[in-house]
């Protein structure tokens, strides 16, 4: 069964997967590996291309705003700045969301999720 994951949902997914075990940090680390997946996976991704000159994504920071509204990531220290996913959302919301995807979008989200973690360790 393929689902259509809102901007919030998909980056939430894929940080979930990522597994990143320590905070994250909103800046061009985060912002580049998004980048990246805008262009080589576009159908899923493609929203989340970032501004060169500023090296930031709008969609990214307004999908990772609206986590922090509805309680799925927490703020550690500057929560504008570092955060991390909550337990209900990695064990949950994420794992209810990636039962309803199909074989190529969870590959997709497996593959930029794994990138992540690379590019964050």
């Amino acid at each position: 069964m393929s689902k259509t994951l809102s901007k919030a949902d998909l980056i939430l997914v894929t940080l979930a997967l990522a597994d990143v075990p320590h905070r994250m940090e909103r800046g061009p680390a985060l912002a580049s590996v998004f980048d990246e997946a805008s262009r080589e996976f576009a159908d899923l991704y493609g929203e989340f291309a970032w501004n060169p000159d500023y090296e930031a994504s709008k969609r990214l920071n307004e999908a990772l705003n609206l986590l922090d509204l509805t309680g799925m990531v927490v703020g550690d220290n500057m929560p504008t700045r570092y955060f991390r996913l909550t337990k209900q959302a990695k064990e949950t919301y994420s794992k209810e969301l990636l039962d309803a995807l199909d074989r190529p979008q969870l590959d997709t989200i497996k593959e930029v999720a794994h990138r992540l973690r690379k590019r964050l360790e």
